[in-house]
């Protein structure tokens, strides 16, 4: 009985660690894109300047 107590209390952490990982992961994919978003508005933003110069 005991056994199965710290069987169900090993599986909680698992899933706790492993809905983490994927927050961090989708975090991390999502300042990438917001990064890459920047870079390329810089990069349009300073096309655009050169234009009217």
């Amino acid at each position: 009985m005991s056994l199965q107590s710290s069987k169900s209390s090993y599986q909680l952490p698992s899933r706790l660690v492993l809905l983490l990982y994927c927050t961090v992961l989708l975090y991390i994919l999502l300042v990438k894109a917001c990064y890459s978003m920047l870079q390329l508005f810089k990069l349009t933003a300073n096309l655009s300047l050169d234009k009217t110069k």
